[in-house]
C-alpha cells in the first residue's frame, strides 16, 4: 500500500473538509511509522502540521518529518527545510534549513506551495554553489515560480549547476542553447551540454541530441 493515496493534509495551506475529531488514520499512521514505514511518518507529520486528526504540534510534526527525511522521504525534507527556517517546533536554523532543502533539492523537488519563501531558501542554496538548488532556481525563473520570468537569468543558473556536473542542468542548458532561450542560439554549444548529460545517461538528452544531429544533417561535431 502507498500511504501517499492516502494523504490528507498538506503544508501549505490547511486541509479543508477533514473532520480533525477523526484520530483513527493517526493511530494507525502512528503505528506503522514506529515500525519503521517512512510514509506513514510523512502523514504524521503533515497530521500534526495541520492539527488533522490530532492536536496541532509543530515539534511533533518536525520529529515525524525528521524520521521520515531520514529515510529519504523529499516531501518530508521540504517540509523539515520550512519548519527550521522559520524555528517551527525547532530551533531556527539557517545551516539545517539549506541543508534539508539542499537534499529535498538532489531529489528534484519542485516548488509546489509558497513560491516565494521557498525560492528565496533554494536562492540561498544556490549562493553557496549547491548544483541541485541552482537548477531548482534557474526553472523557477522558467516557471515563473516566485520571481520575476527572465530566460536570461534561468540560463546564467543552469550555467553554474551545469558547470558542476549537475546532469539535468546540462540537459536544460542544451535545451536553451538549441531554442535560444536566455542565450544566442547556438547548436554546437546546444550539442556540447547535451553530450554531457547524455555522457551521464541521461536519456532526454541522449533523444535531443540525436534530433539536433539529424535536423542539422551532422553540420557539427558532438565530440
Amino acid at each position: 500500500m502507498h500511504w501517499r493515496n492516502l494523504s490528507w493534509c498538506i503544508f501549505f495551506p490547511s486541509a479543508k473538509g477533514v473532520k480533525k475529531s477523526d484520530g483513527e488514520a493517526v493511530k494507525w499512521f502512528k503505528r506503522s511509522a514506529e515500525q519503521g514505514f517512512s510514509d506513514a511518518a510523512l502523514e504524521l507529520g503533515f497530521s500534526f502540521t495541520n492539527g488533522c486528526g490530532v492536536t496541532q504540534s509543530d515539534r511533533e510534526a518536525a520529529k515525524w518529518f525528521k524520521k521520515a527525511a531520514d529515510q529519504g522521504e523529499v516531501k518530508a525534507q521540504f517540509n523539515l527545510a520550512i519548519l527550521y527556517m522559520k524555528g517551527r517546533g525547532v530551533a531556527q536554523s539557517d545551516v539545517k534549513a539549506v541543508k534539508w532543502l539542499r537534499k529535498a533539492a538532489d531529489q528534484g523537488e519542485p516548488v509546489a506551495q509558497n513560491f516565494e519563501e521557498a525560492v528565496r531558501w533554494y536562492k540561498k542554496a544556490a549562493d553557496q554553489g549547491h548544483a541541485g538548488a541552482q537548477c531548482n532556481f534557474a526553472a523557477s525563473f522558467n516557471n515563473c515560480r516566485g520571481v520575476k520570468q527572465s530566460n536570461a537569468e534561468a540560463a546564467r543558473w543552469l550555467k553554474k549547476s551545469a558547470d558542476q556536473g549537475f546532469v539535468m542542468a546540462q540537459s536544460f542548458l542544451g535545451y536553451s542553447y538549441e531554442n535560444g532561450l536566455g542565450v544566442e542560439q547556438d547548436y554546437v554549444e546546444a550539442a556540447k551540454w547535451y553530450k554531457k548529460a547524455a555522457d551521464q545517461g541521461h536519456v532526454e538528452a541522449q533523444s535531443h541530441l540525436q534530433m539536433l544531429i539529424k535536423q542539422t544533417c551532422g553540420s557539427f561535431s558532438s565530440d
